[in-house]
């Protein structure tokens, strides 16, 4: 990372979940062997996520109020779409981090 980017703040793992291995002896007793983390989404994907319809709303309804149709196969909209998700993710998150 350079000094003129800053860092996104993802909010951290929205579902962190552990894997645990375990181990039987040949009497039946059970030993736990090793744990492995699996951090999932971050909390930022899953608030863009939840934010993705309401953004496609939005942006549909502005093409609509122009009198023209979006092109959903169109990448400037999706990208449009996908940033305004991101962006409303990036707000729930600076919100939550507010004392």
């Amino acid at each position: 990372m350079t000094a003129d980017t800053k860092a996104i703040d993802d909010g951290g793992p929205a579902y962190p979940t552990m894997t645990r291995f375990m181990r039987m002896d040949p009497l039946g007793n059970t030993e736990q062997v090793m744990e492995i983390p699996h951090h999932g989404m971050s909390l930022r994907d899953w608030f863009a996520g939840q934010a993705l319809d309401a953004c496609i709303a939005h942006h549909t309804l502005e093409c609509r109020t122009r009198s023209t149709m979006p092109d959903y196969h169109d990448g400037a909209h999706r990208e449009a779409v996908a940033m305004l998700a991101y962006s409303m993710a990036d707000a729930m998150i600076a919100v939550r981090n507010k004392p």
